[in-house]
């Protein structure tokens, strides 16, 4: 299985929470290329960003990209809201990144 292109909304304890912050998109790194051209770059979350691993006793809400049941988090939900801006802003700005297989 691959890392999402779409992420659908997770119905949890009678509350709906959207995830379509974490679709996929494109930004660029403007100039860095071979010819000096841009860089395009598509980023994708997976679900860690929203949930911890269902470890047991835990609720399982949802599985992974891999087939993990996980248990959807609030915390790291909130802080996932975020996400898009951060790393978006990093590609733009040509900070450190790395390639993920």
């Amino acid at each position: 299985m691959h890392i999402p292109l779409k992420h659908q909304s997770l119905m949890i304890d009678d509350e709906l929470f959207d995830l379509s912050h974490l679709d996929a998109f494109g930004c660029k790194i403007v100039g860095r290329g071979v010819t000096g051209g841009d860089i395009p770059v598509v980023i994708k979350f997976s679900t860690h960003v929203f949930s911890d691993r269902a470890t047991h006793g835990k609720r399982r809400d949802l599985q992974d990209h891999g087939g993990t049941w996980r248990t959807f988090c609030s915390e790291r939900y909130s802080v996932s809201l975020l996400l898009p801006a951060i790393m978006c802003r990093f590609v733009e700005d040509d900070s450190y990144t790395s390639i993920s297989q």
